[in-house]
Formats: structure tokens, C-alpha cells, sequence
């Protein structure tokens, strides 16, 4: 934003998200799932060992949209919300190469790849895929994390013939307005189990009180409601402002 009166120039948001992207290939990837399902992180939670921090560019930027590229496929497979905080409780032993074990990110919030809608997933394949894998400007290499670049940019031929196309889409948003509606309708969802667990209880407990009634006193039959009013869902690893 421009600032009239001085003539200078100055950020008057803080930035809350940034994108970055990290690799995996199909035996890294394997790992990460297999090391999130035996300590019992779900489906739609994340943690990401690497063994380098994230960009210095981004040490600022408090919330990160992980990119999950797939070398061995050449293709976007899902992306992660992490708090942009190294993980620092214990040494997270994920991958079989202790290299990559140095640093963790943790994230209560993860998409796959078909978890967006048609649209969505049609631009990733059309700008991500594209940019990240392909042309003279690709990705594909690196380690660790890698910011995004803004644009991305896609550059094939040679010589006079080389042709450089700019995209200049805005993936966070496009990943803001994904995981909140994604996270909303979960929720929504695990409300009415929740809701449909506890009536099945209730019933339940109905029968066994009217099959009980007439030998339990007064206080048993007080006991029996008891344990149901203190129920919890699962607790959330991270939470990501």
C-alpha cells in the first residue's frame, strides 16, 4: 500500500499464510503415511520430517501450506497446514534415511489430491503440475522446503524458439477457500455421528434401565447416566490459526 503523505511504500498486513512445496518420492511418501498411522495421526492431519528448516524467506509467516510433490509420479498429491514452528516435544524418527529426520512440522489440517473439487483439482493439474514438473524452470529438484515462487513460471524450446508463460494464480487463497469449506463439512459430519452415537446410548441405556429397574436402588440407577455426559472427540494435534 502506498503511503501519500511520506511517499513511501509499506506492508500494512501481516502475512498469514504462505506456500511452500517439499518432495517426496513414492518410498518417502510411504513412510511419512505408515509413520502417521501407528502414532495415530488421521488422514486429515499432517507431520513433514526434513533435513532442513523451512525457507528463511518464510520464518515470518506463521502458517504454511505444505505442497506435496510427487517425484516419482511427477504430480501434486496433497497439501498440509502446519504451524510454521518446528516441532521440537521428541526426535521424530519417520523415514529410513536419518537425514531427512531433522526437522518436523506439524499440521492438524491435510487434503489429498481428491479431497478438492474438479475445478480445483483441474487448476492444480493445469499451473502446478505443469510448472513443478515440467519445462526448463521445474522444481523437481531440491531439497527440504521451497517457497512457491510468485508467479510460477513455465519455460520450454530453445533459442529463438523458447516460450515463457507466467501464472500468476493465488494458490493460498485457492487452499484458504478449499480447507475451509473441506474442514467444515467435517466437522459438520462428525457432529452427526457424535449425535447419532449418543442417541444409540441413550436407547441403549433406556433398555438395560427398564430390564434393571425393578431390583437396582435409587443411586444405581442415578450411577448408569453418568458416564456418557463426559465424552470427547479425538483431540486435535495442532491447531493452525
Amino acid at each position: 500500500m502506498i503511503n501519500h503523505t511520506s511517499g513511501m511504500s509499506h506492508k500494512q498486513d501481516v502475512m498469514l499464510y504462505g506456500c511452500a512445496i517439499t518432495r517426496f518420492t513414492d518410498e518417502t511418501y510411504q513412510e511419512n503415511k505408515d509413520w502417521c498411522l501407528q502414532n495415530g495421526y488421521t488422514e486429515d492431519q499432517c507431520v513433514y520430517n526434513s533435513l532442513s528448516p523451512t525457507p528463511h524467506n518464510m520464518r515470518n509467516i506463521p502458517n504454511l501450506f505444505i505442497i506435496e510433490m510427487n517425484i516419482t509420479r511427477k504430480q501434486v498429491i496433497g497439501v498440509g497446514l502446519v504451524k510454521n514452528a518446528r516441532y521440537c516435544k521428541q526426535r521424530v524418527r519417520m523415514h529410513s534415511d536419518s537425514k531427512y529426520n531433522y526437522y518436523t512440522y506439524v499440521g492438524s489440517q491435510h487434503m489429498n489430491i481428491n479431497d478438492f473439487t474438479e475445478l480445483e483439482r483441474e487448476r492444480i493439474a493445469n499451473v502446478l503440475n505443469k510448472c513443478l514438473f515440467t519445462g526448463y524452470s521445474h522444481l523437481i529438484r531440491g531439497t527440504g522446503y521451497s517457497r512457491l515462487p510468485y508467479p510460477l513460471v513455465h519455460k520450454t524450446g530453445r533459442g529463438l524458439a523458447r516460450v515463457e508463460t507466467k501464472h500468476r494464480d493465488d494458490f493460498i487463497a485457492l487452499f484458504r477457500q478449499a480447507f475451509y469449506r473441506h474442514f467444515k463439512k467435517l466437522k459438520l459430519i462428525y457432529s452427526q455421528q457424535k449425535q447419532i452415537e449418543k442417541e444409540n446410548g441413550d436407547t441403549e441405556q433406556q433398555r438395560e434401565g427398564d430390564h434393571q429397574r425393578p431390583h437396582e436402588s435409587y443411586e444405581q440407577g442415578h450411577e448408569g447416566h453418568e458416564g456418557h455426559e463426559g465424552q470427547q472427540g479425538p483431540e486435535q494435534v495442532c491447531e493452525v490459526a
